[in-house]
């Protein structure tokens, strides 16, 4: 996997001191990697660790009883939100779980949010990091709750209600409480990484979409206020369309009379056939299917921006056609 630059960072700065805390781990913990024991995703979760933590000292150190800033109130919506949402599905005395609700929403937030800058990746895309907080929240729900019920109260309310169903209750709520940790993975992975696809089909649209508008303000501004203008008519159309759709066709050829074979030119060549007899005979006719596939692009492509040229100019516009 390629690095970012924020992970070749770190691991330029704390590479050494990270590998030989790993080296001293039983071997499953070993990088692949001596030289760059941190990956992309545990190089991202430290930005955002850290990006956290100065958001938090920077508000903290703004906080106001009688001139509350915009960053104050902020933070006083999010408590609130956090703490409406863990009331209304913990119920009351849910606010001392507030702090690590609040981590860990805005810990994930961020994750996923900074994956849509240039240069940067979710860590969320990576199933160890969405398994991390699924484990974390595991035991913290767990922990708390024997805490408050003891471990025997605890695990009797896995037993259910009716105590002569307890033998096929108590398993059935071990695996379910257990599954728990493999579904919150798998939503924030699958979550993350449909939303990666779409964005990447969006990106795989732009060759398509910016360079017809390109080089159709290109056109226009040379035909109308170029060194020498030339006034729009049909040429002026069907030069933009040859400009828009040539790239799309010699894309079809190229490779089509590249995958020719040079031996068939060298025999047509040893039994005594000239250069236009051999491109009629033997070029052209492998090269047909290549020439009908780019007219009909280039007809298709033609056709789509006189569709919309049509579609998006006004009644008064009479396009030239």
């Amino acid at each position: 996997m390629e690095q970012l630059w924020i992970t070749a960072l770190m691991n330029r700065l704390l590479g050494g001191p990270v590998n030989a805390i790993l080296q001293a781990l039983p071997p499953a913990f070993h990088p692949a990697d001596p030289s760059a024991p941190i990956n992309n995703a545990v190089a991202v979760e430290i930005l955002v660790i850290a990006i956290l933590l100065l958001v938090f000292l920077w508000v903290r150190s703004r906080l106001s009883v009688e001139k509350p800033g915009g960053s104050q109130h902020l933070a006083e919506t999010l408590h609130e939100f956090i703490t409406n949402q863990s009331e209304e599905i913990i119920g009351h005395h849910s606010e001392k779980f507030t702090p690590f609700l609040a981590s860990l929403f805005l810990f994930i937030l961020l994750m996923n949010l900074i994956g849509l800058i240039p240069t940067f990746e979710s860590p969320t895309v990576s199933p160890a990091v969405p398994f991390g907080c699924a484990l974390v929240a595991f035991f913290y729900y767990n922990l708390h709750g024997i805490k408050k019920q003891g471990p025997l109260k605890f695990l009797a309310h896995f037993a259910g209600p009716v105590w002569w169903m307890a033998w096929i209750i108590f398993p059935i709520e071990v695996i379910s409480t257990l599954a728990r940790v493999m579904s919150l993975t798998i939503r924030l992975f699958a979550n993350i990484f449909a939303g990666d696809m779409v964005t990447m089909a969006f990106f795989s649209l732009v060759p398509l979409v910016v360079p017809p508008v390109v080089v159709a303000v290109a056109l226009l501004m040379l035909f109308r206020k170029g060194p020498h203008p030339i006034p729009l008519s049909l040429w002026t159309v069907l030069a933009g369309h040859v400009v828009i759709s040539l790239p799309y066709c010699i894309l079809l050829l190229v490779p089509r009379i590249a995958s020719i074979d040079v031996r068939l030119e060298e025999a047509a060549h040893d039994l005594g056939a000239s250069a236009v007899t051999t491109f009629r005979r033997i070029i052209l006719p492998l090269i047909t299917p290549a020439i009908f596939s780019a007219f009909l692009i280039a007809f298709v492509v033609s056709i789509d921006e006189y569709a919309i040229a049509s579609g998006y100019s006004p009644a008064s516009t009479r396009l030239m056609m």
